[in-house]
């Protein structure tokens, strides 16, 4: 069993990933959903960031779904840690580890879905919006990240190449797919000891 810190009711330290260089630290989780003793956690903070598509929006075949598959979870998870992540069924597959759909954030408050980009996910060129003015100064460091929901469906994955995203000040917008610059904010769920 993997232990699994649970702060304030409202944060689970779980996995660790680099954040503030490239030494690992633990994974801040937010408490998207709780169910009895199953959380559906959403990261604090843009860990990373990828590319969505090059050719089409369908996340089940993305290159940035192949990207958490191939080379965020090996990173973020020890193969104990996996085994304690509880698989969840998406729009025709089943992931352990998933970007959220528009649906699982659109009922947060915009201050809710707003993350900070973390100092190796902007070394690795995410965006983050510089705010000058002393108004905005707490949107400074905010950045942008993808959520897995095409933007129009019905849609022909092939040909629609765009994207729903959550920007900056916690506004859902959309995007064509090939965007670098955009952050990955995953989402888990575990079973905890009650």
């Amino acid at each position: 069993m993997v232990k699994i810190e649970i702060e304030k009711e409202t944060y689970v330290y779980f996995g660790a990933y680099p954040q503030d260089g490239t030494e690992k630290q633990p994974i801040k989780w937010r408490i998207l959903k709780r169910e009895g003793n199953i959380l559906t956690l959403i990261a604090d903070r843009i860990l990373t960031n990828f590319m969505y598509d090059r050719y089409f929006s369908d996340y089940n075949d993305s290159a940035l779904r192949k990207y958490i598959h191939d080379e965020f979870i090996p990173v973020a998870f020890t193969d104990e840690e996996l085994q304690a992540i509880l698989p969840t069924q998406l729009e025709g597959v089943v992931d352990k580890v998933f970007i959220p759909s528009v649906d699982e954030i659109r009922h947060l408050s915009r201050e809710d879905r707003i993350r900070k980009v973390t100092p190796f996910a902007y070394a690795n060129k995410a965006s983050t919006y510089p705010i000058f003015s002393k108004k905005e100064k707490h949107l400074e460091g905010n950045g942008w990240y993808w959520t897995r929901t095409p933007y129009k469906p019905p849609y022909n994955p092939r040909n629609d190449r765009q994207i729903w995203y959550v920007e900056y000040n916690g506004a859902l917008n959309f995007r064509v797919t090939v965007g670098h610059d955009i952050g990955i904010v995953p989402i888990i769920r575990i079973a905890i000891d009650e």
